[in-house]
């Protein structure tokens, strides 16, 4: 007979995929040898046999093969996950250093420019893979509930449990949370004050994906924006407030509109960039401030310094950003 063993579901499992279970509890058993387990009924819920996708609930007895102690089992694994590396260069205290606010639930992060939130083909470093460092005092590990870009500064928030992880996501796919970004864009928009609505839709473009305006096969993305400030026709301050969370929407909206942001040449190409400023090449785009209010939560708010690239920037276009409270 297979040896097997029985884990009760706990109250911070509730509601989590069994699937993610396996894999959070046995990372070195692969995608696929879970899903023959579960297809075969090795892998039970209550004793009945599941479909891949299930979830699990509080309380609920899920039947584990003993992988381990089954040598002669195709269900053995040899082979341990290799350690993820850090860069040399990237120093977890120093981003540790770089938390602006943390409660029970909820860590705000400030992003640094360069940074990638989580990994990817050509991605040498990302924060997803330093996130066991961010335990603290917690079992769990805290886990990623939005993006931002690696060359966008700013708020990043982690959710320190799956239970506010999840009350996160939700949170954000109602638009419950209020986000503020602050760029420096190339040229002037025609209103001081609008909103940009224009479906977008993501496309391959040789070996980049890239997004564009599709009105008939696009995705709904709004932004709200106000100029601040601006130097002429040169460049302009706005205040961006997405209200729909696409992909790159914020970069895609500016330089739709004729007004790309400063340095960013994947949407704006040469036009984003402006010879006089020393970091015109670096993306001027910055997560200044989060707003939540969650019934489970409660109200939180947060934000972020501007990075010095910014700070030059500002103070060479003779635009004054200390004080602002947006």
């Amino acid at each position: 007979m297979k040896s097997i063993k029985f884990t009760i579901v706990n109250s911070s499992e509730n509601g989590m995929r069994l699937e993610k279970w396996f894999k959070h509890h046995y990372p070195d058993v692969g995608r696929a040898r879970i899903h023959k387990l579960i297809r075969t009924g090795n892998i039970r819920l209550n004793g009945k046999k599941v479909k891949f996708g299930s979830r699990i609930t509080e309380g609920e007895e899920i039947q584990v093969p003993q992988f381990w102690n089954n040598a002669d089992s195709n269900l053995h694994t040899k082979s341990k996950p290799k350690p993820k590396r850090i860069s040399k260069d990237i120093n977890v205290d120093r981003l540790k250093a770089r938390i602006l606010k943390m409660d029970a639930n909820i860590i705000a992060l400030d992003k640094p420019a360069g940074l990638a939130v989580q990994g990817g083909t050509k991605v040498k470093n990302n924060l997803d893979d330093m996130l066991d460092d961010f335990r603290f005092d917690f079992d769990e590990r805290p886990r990623l509930v939005h993006r931002l870009d690696k060359d966008t500064s700013g708020v990043l928030i982690l959710a320190r449990t799956r239970f506010v992880a999840q009350a996160l996501t939700e949170a954000f796919k109602e638009h419950l949370i209020q986000k503020k970004y602050w760029a420096i864009v190339v040229g002037k928009p025609e209103k001081r004050r609008d909103t940009i609505q224009l479906a977008l839709i993501k496309k391959r473009q040789g070996e980049n994906e890239h997004v564009v305006s599709d009105p008939i096969n696009g995705k709904d993305a709004k932004t709200c924006f106000q100029r601040i400030a601006s130097k002429g026709n040169i460049a302009s301050w706005l205040e961006l407030r997405p209200l729909t969370g696409r992909t790159h929407q914020l970069r895609a909206h500016c330089a739709l509109i004729g007004c790309p942001i400063l340095g960013d040449g994947k949407y704006g190409g040469q036009n984003a960039f402006i010879d006089s400023i020393p970091h015109s090449k670096k993306v001027h785009l910055h997560a200044r401030e989060i707003e939540l209010v969650h019934p489970l939560i409660g109200k939180f708010s947060c934000r972020a310094p501007v990075p010095p690239h910014l700070t030059e920037t500002f103070s060479m276009l003779g635009f004054d950003h200390r004080g602002r409270s947006v």
